[in-house]
């Protein structure tokens, strides 16, 4: 039985072929489709962990500011933000802490402009002679930022390879260059790098770094937006360092919440839960779409099936009811042969014997308007037909 519906449902499949196809190419369609955007998440969220982990991962902490709000009375006795000797004070000496840096980063593109005369949009980044090694920056060509450039303001600069093929020529070292407010000039070429879903604020292809002291002589809320980067040793010390940081700054900020510090270990450990989340919701709507799917196959089959069985069985059932009329009027036409011949009763509206006188037209055959109870015998004698049927009286 079960192989019988399967050659049927086969043959079912091949009779109509476009529809298998159509309805298969969907499934198949819908489930590439489901695997593709899978596999693109998974590669995305390991090329991103990638570049989070080779800047450190969940082993940075950031600490920026923002305004003060248990104190906001006591906010304008004090300035906000970070200068250099509160950073100096804050990395000295902290267990567990193995880089550090502060930076600012400009809110919008720049115009920079080289003594060529060509200009480009660019972003403008300061930070101390730190900056580089923490943010995995290696300088291509001349060299960084160093203390003595911070602490003396020395108006310096160092490039992307970006903007160094926008503004220069050649080789962009010792050239002159002017970054929004800021004149510089330039001491090194930083090497390309790419780094997909991971930024802080700037590009990493597209900038400019100069020292932070520089650029606060220029713009004046560069130490009230700067950020100060750390990162540990192991993520489990993060906790430690936080409360050390902590301290300090309730120290130096005379009591005053203006700043928020921020674990990365917390924050990817969210964002690891949330795309576990998503591809769970991505696995359910698949086998949806799948159950879907072969239903559609599963009532195509039905369909084809019952348009083959339907009619093979609605003939056989009709060919035996004509075979079963057939013998029973085959029945019903031996026994009215073996049965003897009788005259018609009176009752049926028979007509009157008739003599020995009488004609034998007379005898035989009964006038055309009688009236029969019977039905078989008033059908017969209505239409005056088949009165060969009835028999003639005795």
């Amino acid at each position: 039985m079960g192989v019988e519906a399967l050659r049927v449902a086969l043959g079912a499949l091949v009779g109509h072929r476009f529809r298998t196809v159509l309805t298969m190419l969907s499934i198949v369609i819908g489930a590439f489709a489901i695997v593709l955007m899978v596999s693109l998440a998974q590669s995305g969220l390991a090329t991103l962990q990638h570049g989070m982990e080779e800047l450190g991962g969940s082993r940075v902490i950031l600490i920026g500011s923002r305004p003060s709000e248990k104190q906001v009375g006591k906010q304008g006795t004090y300035p906000t933000g970070f200068t250099l000797h509160e950073y100096q004070s804050l990395t000295r000496a902290v267990p567990h802490l193995t880089e550090h840096t502060i930076f600012y980063v400009g809110r919008d593109y720049v115009d920079a402009q080289s003594d060529t005369g060509a200009v480009a949009r660019t972003d403008l980044v300061a930070g101390d002679s730190h900056f580089f090694d923490a943010f995995r920056l290696p300088v291509a060509e001349g060299r960084g930022i160093g203390d003595a450039d911070d602490k003396g303001h020395a108006p310096v600069c160092v490039v992307s390879p970006k903007v160094a093929e926008a503004l220069f020529r050649g080789s962009p070292v010792g050239h002159m260059l002017t970054v929004g407010t800021v004149r510089c000039r330039v001491v090194g070429r930083l090497a390309k790098v790419e780094r997909w879903g991971v930024g802080f604020g700037w590009d990493w292809d597209d900038l400019v770094v100069v020292p932070l002291e520089t650029v606060a002589d220029a713009v004046p809320e560069v130490h009230s937006s700067a950020t100060l980067f750390f990162k540990t040793d192991d993520k489990a010390n993060n906790d430690a360092v936080k409360r050390i940081l902590h301290a300090r700054l309730g120290d130096l900020h005379h009591g005053l919440d203006d700043y928020l510090i921020f674990d990365f270990a917390k924050g990817l450990a969210r964002f690891e839960s949330m795309f576990l989340l998503m591809q769970a919701l991505v696995g359910v709507v698949s086998g949806i779409a799948l159950l879907v799917g072969g239903v559609g196959v599963m009532n195509m089959l039905l369909v084809s099936v019952t348009e083959r069985v339907g009619p093979a069985t609605s003939g056989s059932s009709s060919s035996s009811r004509r075979c079963s009329s057939r013998a029973s009027a085959a029945s019903r036409g031996r026994s009215s042969a073996s049965a003897p011949r009788r005259a018609p009763s009176r009752s049926c509206g028979a007509w009157p014997r008739a003599g020995r006188g009488s004609s034998p037209s007379a005898r035989r055959w009964p006038p055309f308007w009688c009236r029969c109870s019977s039905a078989r015998a008033s059908a017969t004698c209505r239409h005056g037909a088949r009165r060969a049927s009835i028999p003639s009286p005795a």
